[in-house]
């Protein structure tokens, strides 16, 4: 049992730094795939401790991550008539925030719009993205196809996990394609299981990572 968020903050925090490492997350392999494994049966038993000591607490709810969604979106400049994707509303805590003057749409498998069967262009792109679908890790198929989609900005929630896929290969092929890093900022939020990163790359702005 975790008494408060700080402890569950620091177990997860120790599950992360046994089981992942950059270097792993380059090639994908066997081993890589054993130790997603090993990772969400860990990640597990801390999310159902989470879910436990949040479901008593009254402290994890959709008031609250509207709340973290809104001052994540507070971060992207909308411009008029620009065309938004929501790549993955789920309970809308992005979309349902969005500003009234620009195009909006969405995407949500549950909702019967799959996102990798989506093929419309748009000018900016959001996604909390799920980490996997039927066991499968899908962050980069699913950052790829987003690129594929979006003309000036992808943004992007990614917990510690994810962003360990962020590898400088990968960062190289995306830049050659033109995409860069633009913007970046690290959230320590305990209620949702530790750090998260909020990135943005972008088509017309130059990076700010070096690799």
């Amino acid at each position: 049992k975790y008494e408060n968020a700080e402890q569950l903050e620091q177990a997860y925090l120790e599950l992360q730094k046994k089981l992942g490492s950059d270097e792993e997350a380059e090639v994908d392999t066997e081993e890589d795939e054993t130790e997603d494994e090993e990772w969400s049966a860990g990640a597990s038993l801390i999310a159902n401790a989470s879910a436990e000591f949040y479901e008593n607490e009254g402290s994890l709810t959709p008031e609250f991550e509207k709340k973290i969604a809104k001052e994540l979106i507070n971060d992207i400049n909308f411009i008029d008539n620009e065309k938004v994707l929501e790549t993955c509303r789920g309970g809308g805590a992005f979309y349902d925030i969005l500003p009234d003057n620009i195009n909006k749409d969405w995407c949500e498998i549950d909702m019967g719009r799959d996102f990798f069967k989506y093929n419309e262009s748009c000018d900016i792109s959001i996604s909390n993205m799920p980490y996997k679908i039927d066991g499968k890790n899908i962050v980069i198929p699913w950052m790829n196809h987003q690129f594929s989609l979006t003309k000036k900005e992808c943004w992007f929630l990614l917990n510690a996990k994810m962003w360990s896929s962020i590898t400088p290969p990968r960062l190289k092929k995306w830049k050659d394609n033109g995409w860069n890093i633009c913007f970046l900022k690290i959230l320590s939020i305990s209620k949702w299981y530790g750090r998260y990163y909020w990135l943005c790359f972008s088509k017309i702005k130059p990076s700010i990572i070096n690799f």
